[in-house]
């Protein structure tokens, strides 16, 4: 498999569960009824899944940035010093995606699920970020 190939492989892996994530936070946020957000049982296992869906967007993304570096080295073609900063702010705001919903998660397994909620709100806020960045780049 040539190296361009599993890059795109990688990119659409890694498109495909910050797209989950973002949809998994986005339910536990928004799409249950309002009395049903507070409920711990609901909460712990949506965000729990969403913490791991991170994790995997953040190891996909990590890998298409190296397919990527040696694609460039490859061809010869140099990439520009910007796609570096870029790609590497979007992996830190997908590391403080995955914190914040850490955080949220160990919130609600002391208190309720409704003290995740301001951290979940966080989390979109930080994925829809990395996600603008996604899309400069």
């Amino acid at each position: 498999m040539s190296i361009s190939i599993a890059a795109n492989v990688a990119k659409y892996i890694h498109i495909v569960f910050i797209l989950g994530s973002f949809g998994m936070i986005l339910a536990a946020r928004c799409g249950l009824p309002i009395e049903r957000r507070k409920d711990a049982e609901l909460i712990i296992p949506l965000l729990r899944g969403a913490t791991g869906l991170i994790l995997l967007g953040f190891i996909a993304g990590l890998i298409t940035y190296v397919l990527r570096i040696k694609l460039a080295q490859s061809t010869g073609v140099p990439l520009e010093t910007s796609f570096h900063h870029v790609i590497g702010t979007k992996l830190l705001l997908l590391v403080a995606t995955g914190a914040c919903l850490g955080v949220g998660l160990s919130r609600a397994r002391k208190t309720s699920g409704a003290a995740a909620a301001g951290f979940a709100l966080a989390a979109l806020i930080l994925l829809a970020t990395a996600a603008f960045f996604g899309v400069v780049v």
